[in-house]
């Protein structure tokens, strides 16, 4: 994923016009975008559309106009306990056509993916979706008619800390992500180091290099602050 999702928004005039309509003639609709990251450079998508037709939409995160395919789904309520734990929420969609088991079955589950849910009246403009909410799967269960999927809010014990890793010679960035390695060339790999025939000063010959290690670990010339 190119960006970072929009996060919750406020309802524009005409969806909160709609909203407020007796008779509205323009429905909102949910949309939901699994997203299991398969490798450092590599990240695989499920859209799916609770409705009777495809939607293509474009949710404002840096992959443009997409496809959301019409599939029978819905969330289920979110629980919040007294205790401090995350909250978590169960979404039910159907397996009849084994579409998601597939899925969860090439992907170990999907623990740890992400999924994004988008509700939109279809008065909106395109990339503007009126909320947007961002969770964790923990696991995905099946059987013969639905598949559920168990999500938790992104917890901050979750995440990696120190925000990078500290490495001499090895870059951090996703290769050709646009988000630090800024590569747009005809080079397909890179060795993730500063040089050789496929490393960073390769990829730019005559630009300041964007390279994301830290040479100067290895000479006292940097000091990273970590955790005991």
């Amino acid at each position: 994923m190119s960006n970072a999702r929009p996060p919750i928004a406020l309802l524009s005039i005409l969806a909160n016009r709609e909203r407020h309509a007796i008779a509205s003639g323009e429905p909102f609709l949910q949309l939901m975008d699994i997203a299991v990251l398969v490798d450092d450079t590599t990240t695989e998508h499920v859209r799916l559309a609770r409705n009777i037709d495809d939607i293509t939409f474009d949710a404002n995160d840096g992959n443009g106009p997409q496809v959301y395919q019409a599939f029978n789904f819905e969330m289920g309520e979110c629980k919040i306990s007294s205790d401090g734990s995350v909250p978590e929420v169960t979404f039910t969609a159907s397996n009849v056509m084994r579409i998601l088991q597939s899925t969860i079955e090439t992907y170990g589950g999907l623990s740890g993916s992400e999924l994004y849910l988008y509700a939109f009246n279809t008065t909106q403009p395109a990339g503007e979706p009126d909320l947007a909410m961002q969770f964790t799967i923990k696991q995905a269960t099946c059987n013969a008619k639905n598949v559920q999927i168990k999500c938790g809010a992104p917890s901050p014990m979750r995440r990696l800390f120190p925000t990078y890793k500290y490495w001499p010679n090895s870059c951090i960035w996703r290769y050709k992500s646009g988000v630090g390695c800024t590569y747009s060339g005809t080079m397909t790999t890179c060795s993730k180091t500063i040089d050789g025939d496929n490393g960073c000063k390769a990829h730019f010959p005559s630009a300041v290099l964007p390279f994301g290690g830290f040479p100067g670990i290895d000479t006292n010339g940097i000091t990273a602050a970590g955790v005991v």
